[in-house]
């Protein structure tokens, strides 16, 4: 059986796509999570929803996004995740892990690799967030590199696979 979860609709931060499982799914070995620009009717359109995701007549892309929520932690130890991410325009891929048992940014946050735009610039980041007083406002601590760093060095980079590791212990 497989340790993930898969999201359904529009989940988090406005973004422009829909989840559903048949982005996500195993060729030659591999997990293969796909993004699609496909215009089709949201089912959770409401006409006075109160829900952002109910707010939008039509779905224009679908993505897939695969969670471990309920069938596996982890406290401690060494995470890698060998992956070719995209980098196209709009893309922004993601490795990340959430704390259980509180509600965000308290329960914490760990990017092990986003890649997105930062002032139209792309950029890779690795994030860890925690919550403080006021709720669902996090204090963050980033490491941003621009992609040139990356393509600079080998123009063909972003079609390798590469490994994203996180070391996490006691301090």
């Amino acid at each position: 059986s497989y340790i993930w979860n898969y999201e359904y609709g529009f989940v988090r931060n406005h973004e422009a796509q829909w989840y559903q499982p048949k982005n996500a799914f195993q060729q030659n070995g591999m997990l293969v999570i796909e993004a699609r620009h496909e215009q089709k009717l949201n089912p959770t359109y409401r006409e006075n929803g109160r829900y952002w995701g109910q707010q939008r007549p039509t779905i224009d892309y679908t993505s897939a996004c695969l969670t471990t929520r309920g069938k596996y932690e982890f406290l401690y130890g060494r995470l890698e995740v060998c992956a070719r991410i995209p980098t196209a325009g709009g893309a922004w891929p993601a490795i990340w892990t959430l704390g259980k048992g509180m509600e965000w940014p308290s329960c914490g946050e760990i990017d092990v690799m986003e890649y997105y735009r930062i002032n139209g610039i792309p950029h890779i980041l690795a994030n860890v967030a925690w919550g403080n007083d006021n709720r669902y406002q996090a204090v963050w601590d980033s490491k941003r590199i621009p992609f040139t760093h990356f393509s600079e060095q080998d123009s063909d980079w972003a079609q390798h696979f590469h490994v994203w590791r996180m070391d996490w212990d006691e301090t």
